[in-house]
């Protein structure tokens, strides 16, 4: 039961027995640096208990914009923490009333009034951390934190396409994948055709841009007809089996001591869904991890995989004897 409470809800609540969880939404660590308004985005936490003696880690969920998915995810860990049927009451904590009825009694348990001290000394330098920063604070503060963060595309908030949850890598794991990558990149870019340079370190999409302008010049000068196809992924990491990460690796001549380590990374990922009341639990067989260094490099070079397999011996325009046909940022065939 979610309610805007009054003192007296409170008093009923405690008088009965009844275990009451304080749950606030923070708007002044906005990670999204928009006004102070509710469906922009905030931090939402529930952090303490009335009574009962139960001890509520604290819950935690950033999302840009509050719908019903951010409560069903937050609520979602509530019945976490609490397996139990007791009754729970959530209230929707107002700075003004927490003033105005002196009820700093109602925090009751030790640990989350370090949460929240910790939290207003770790972020005090900036009214609106970095969504990053604020991530790692949370994580730092407590192990027992559950937390959340609510990615929301373009497009319909509440089309679950357009609202995926990510997990975000403790910083130990970005830090040991980018060692990885530091080793294989070399290799990588190696094994990337001149016609996608762009994919390669210290060149961009404006190296493409170019080509394709001047491809277009030519093709006018010399009257030839000239098809530019443009082909973009739709949600392209969730594209690729780590089956194919590592025979794409194992093409392009990356040692197989990295291999083996990459192909342990991605094994064994689950995701959980809660349809009704049980959980279900999901082996996922494809997808790379989104906001790893390494990821952008292994989607290139599974791509790369799949263009050397195809049979582009009459496609494309003859230019030094050779015939180049992919030439653009996601996609270009000429």
């Amino acid at each position: 039961m979610h309610i805007y409470y009054s003192q007296e809800v409170i008093s009923m609540a405690c008088e009965n027995g009844l275990t009451a969880i304080i749950g606030d939404g923070v708007h002044k660590l906005n990670p999204m640096n928009t006004p102070n308004r509710m469906d922009k985005g905030q931090l939402y936490v529930i952090h303490g208990v009335v009574s009962g003696g139960i001890e509520v880690p604290p819950l935690y969920a950033i999302t840009r914009h509050k719908n019903v998915a951010t409560y069903r995810t937050i609520f979602g860990r509530l019945r976490e923490a609490i397996p139990d049927d007791r009754l729970k009451i959530v209230l929707d904590f107002e700075k003004g009333m927490w003033f105005k009825w002196d009820v700093r009694e109602l925090r009751t348990t030790s640990a989350a009034e370090a949460f929240h001290s910790k939290l207003r000394k770790m972020v005090s330098r900036r009214t609106h951390p970095m969504l990053e920063e604020l991530l790692e604070c949370l994580q730092e503060l407590t192990i027992l934190a559950l937390g959340r963060l609510l990615h929301v595309q373009d497009g319909d908030k509440e089309d679950l396409e357009n609202c995926r949850p990510i997990t975000r890598l403790p910083v130990l794991y970005k830090v040991f994948t980018r060692c990885i990558l530091t080793c294989i990149r070399r290799t990588l870019d190696e094994a990337q055709p001149v016609e996608r340079a762009g994919f390669r370190r210290k060149f961009s999409i404006l190296d493409h841009i170019i080509t394709c302008c001047r491809l277009i010049e030519v093709a006018r000068e010399y009257q030839e007809a000239l098809v530019l196809a443009f082909i973009d992924y739709k949600k392209a990491f969730d594209s690729v089996e780590p089956a194919k990460v590592r025979k794409a690796l194992e093409e392009q001549s990356v040692e197989m001591r990295y291999s083996k380590v990459l192909n342990e990374y991605f094994s064994v990922c689950t995701t959980v869904f809660r349809p009704f009341h049980d959980d279900i639990e999901v082996s996922l067989g494809k997808g790379v991890r989104q906001g790893d260094p390494v990821s952008l490099n292994l989607f290139s070079a599974c791509s790369e995989s799949v263009i050397r397999n195809c049979d582009w011996s009459t496609f494309g325009i003859p230019i030094d004897g050779k015939r180049p046909i992919h030439l653009a940022s996601q996609m270009t065939w000429c």
